[in-house]
């Protein structure tokens, strides 16, 4: 047990020498993360925010009543109305300080009482998307609504117009009970609604669907240990140039002791690797595992499986060029299928099939079910006993080729 701490101490010096490629290799999923989030954002869906540009030429209570359209309800979340010139508007919108521009020109109100065309402008940002189009189809709904007003009283907003000039008393009151009347005969339709519709609730889960970015963290903490797992197993041939390895074999302690101590070794880097991915999911992904201490578990054992296989890689090649270019070939097809460059989800089937019973991709399968609280602790318990027997078998043919084939 001496003989194996002293191994694992030796390499974690020469770790040490190298503080540069331990940092990236620690904080590639904090790098990940925060690319994940200023791209995708965390695990809530946010809500759009535009601004709206008013040039108001008509200054009527209408025309105020129009643009109020988007200061109520769900609409004042999402829209702010600001009030320009139409010369200030157009201006800010070229450079892009707006999602739209609305024009009501001088007349609006008249010409709406006394049923004549108009027309309202809006120019859009042609930079934006969704929020453009929310103002366009806003505007379109008020407009219907104007549209059936003057059905139902055309006859008495033109009363209001002024053609027929100041109204009486008499007549102002007549056109009022007239207004009256209309909407109580129309109140006989609404309430009780003619239709009505039955609703049934089918209760469902109360989960919220993961983010995009809680998607893919998983998946890119996986490719990450792949790159540490290949970057540490390439030190085998740093030292057999230096003769380490031939010195450890004139050793009186057994070869396994010394490979045990480089597995530990390893073993803390992949640790700190999961704990810096862990904490970044949690933080900037919105990555909540139900069992944290289970899933740091599950990626230690899965980097020192991925580490045994790439020195199995490394010691097959008969030199260190060799190695790393058979050292890529592997990892490539790897990434491409164990979906650690693209989620399971979002791959063909066939290729998604075959990418499960990929060693790196059945490792992540029972990752996200240790993340979203699907895997017990029995199964987990026998998961992890399969790991650990499969990296033995690795580990004995790993120590046989390297006291056999490094020994020269």
């Amino acid at each position: 047990m001496r003989f194996v701490l002293t191994s694992a101490r030796k390499d974690l010096r020469r770790l040490r020498r190298d503080p540069l490629a331990l940092a990236v290799w620690i904080g590639i999923p904090v790098i990940i993360g925060l690319m994940l989030t200023l791209l995708f954002g965390g695990g809530g869906s946010p809500t759009p925010h535009g601004r709206l540009l008013v040039a108001d030429e008509d200054e009527s209570v209408l025309s105020g009543f129009l643009t109020g359209s988007f200061d109520r309800g769900p609409m004042a979340k999402m829209i702010t109305v600001e009030k320009v010139e139409r010369g200030e508007g157009r201006r800010r919108l070229d450079k892009g300080d707006g999602s739209a521009l609305l024009i009501i020109p001088k007349g609006f109100t008249e010409a709406y009482l006394r049923n004549q065309p108009f027309e309202l402008s809006l120019v859009t940002n042609p930079s934006q998307q969704i929020l453009p189009q929310i103002v366009s189809e806003t505007l379109s709904m008020v407009m219907d609504l104007g549209f059936y007003l003057q059905l139902l009283a055309g006859d008495q907003l033109r009363a209001f117009s002024g053609d027929q000039g100041a109204l009486s008393d008499l007549a102002l009151s007549g056109t009022i009970l007239t207004l009256r009347h209309r909407f109580d005969n129309l109140h006989a339709y609404l309430d009780p609604p003619v239709i009505k519709l039955k609703t049934t609730v089918v209760e469902q889960s109360a989960t919220a669907s993961p983010s995009f970015a809680a998607v893919l963290f998983p998946c890119l903490l996986f490719q990450s240990l792949l790159f540490v797992a290949m970057g540490l197993s390439a030190d085998v041939w740093k030292e057999r140039r230096l003769g380490t390895i031939r010195r450890l074999v004139s050793t009186p302690a057994p070869f396994s002791a010394a490979l045990t101590g480089k597995l530990l070794s390893v073993t803390l880097v992949i640790a700190a690797v999961g704990v810096a991915g862990l904490t970044a999911g949690r933080w900037m992904a919105d990555l909540h595992p139900s069992n944290v201490w289970a899933a740091l578990a599950w990626v230690v054992c899965s980097g020192a499986v991925l580490f045994l296989f790439m020195l199995l890689l490394q010691t097959t090649a008969s030199n260190e060029r060799a190695a790393n270019l058979l050292a890529n070939l592997f990892v490539m097809p790897l990434m491409m299928l164990g979906g650690t460059f693209f989620p399971f989800e979002a791959m063909p089937k066939q290729m998604a099939a075959i990418g499960r019973w990929t060693p790196n991709g059945w490792l992540l399968l029972q990752f996200k079910a240790i993340l979203d609280g699907s895997m017990g602790a029995g199964r987990l318990a026998v998961d992890l006993a399969a790991v650990a027997l499969l990296g033995a078998l690795v580990f004995l043919v790993v120590a046989r080729r390297l006291r056999v084939k490094f020994v020269v």
